[in-house]
């Protein structure tokens, strides 16, 4: 019985020794895919603490999250007007024009929007940003003074703003006094703007839709073949030609679209002497023209 005895326990000790030599058996384990595999055993995965450093930042909003370096500014513009509309006008707010005035102007497209959304709350927050961002605040002060303009309408609308700004305490800081000042040029370049409108109405056939109301100087009931050559750059007119004409019309349309011409580089001249960019920016876009089509009919 001794010698059985002695016998099994031989065997355990090889068998121990064969299994410490070896490793340790596997133990078969199912994926959270439900495929199975051999795996060996692991800690149970802990909780995620969340992003941190460069992960956190990049999990923030583009409208939301902080620029560090000038090289992001432009970056940053661009991925904010590649958002959809709605995600933008969800996302950005004064706290976006602040992000991006401590670095440079706001562009217009992303300030318009902004401002029209915000215009019930404007005067409290450019009060307390006058201090703290008074470039953001001088921002939001030309956008809401040149945004009470449209084309067609009164460009001494701007003056009223003006003066209404004009009468806060934001008025005090530089940057505000700055552009309330230029913003004394505005109503009658804005009438210039009137200006090409009307003319650019006058070249039309039918000038139906247009934003100035005019008599258009060929008759709609009457045949005529015309064709322009436009360049546009930017959406700012470069140039104007009436290439070809056939009917009654022709003499004085061409002579108004050199007329058009003369005028509206002259706007343009003016405009870029501003200093305010968002006066700039702005100006530009209400000088957008309707584009020049060909006509060839008798209706």
């Amino acid at each position: 019985m001794l010698k059985t005895s002695r016998f099994l326990f031989a065997i355990a000790f090889a068998v121990s020794v064969w299994q410490a030599a070896c490793g340790a058996p596997k133990v078969e384990a199912k994926g959270y895919d439900g495929t199975s595999g051999a795996t060996d055993l692991a800690p149970a995965p802990q909780p995620d603490a969340g992003p941190s450093g460069e992960a956190a930042q990049q999990a923030e909003h583009v409208c939301e999250a902080p620029i560090a370096e000038p090289k992001d500014v432009w970056p940053r513009v661009e991925a904010i007007l590649a958002l959809p509309a709605e995600e933008r006008a969800a996302r950005c707010g004064l706290a976006t024009v602040k992000t991006i005035a401590a670095w440079r102007s706001v562009p217009v497209e992303i300030l318009a929007p902004i401002v029209e959304r915000e215009a019930a709350g404007l005067d409290a927050w450019v009060a307390e940003a006058a201090g703290s961002a008074p470039r953001a605040a001088a921002d939001v002060v030309a956008m809401e003074v040149i945004g009470s303009f449209a084309v067609g309408g009164d460009a001494k609308a701007v003056d009223k703003a003006r003066q209404r700004w004009s009468a806060g305490q934001a008025a005090a800081t530089a940057e505000v006094a700055e552009v309330l000042e230029e913003a004394k040029l505005l109503p009658k370049l804005l009438a210039e703007v009137n200006a090409v409108h009307e003319l650019r109405c006058l070249l039309e056939v039918n000038a139906l839709g247009f934003a100035v109301k005019c008599t258009p100087i060929h008759p709609a009931t009457t045949p005529i073949s015309l064709n322009w050559t436009t360049a546009v750059r930017d959406g700012v007119l470069e140039r104007l030609e009436l290439t070809s004409c056939e009917g009654k019309s022709c003499p004085k349309l061409r002579k108004t679209a050199e007329k058009l011409v003369a005028r509206y580089a002259a706007l343009v001249a003016e405009v870029k002497k501003l200093k305010t960019p968002v006066y700039r920016g702005r100006i530009f876009q209400l000088m957008e023209l309707t584009p020049f089509h060909g006509r060839s009919d008798g209706a």
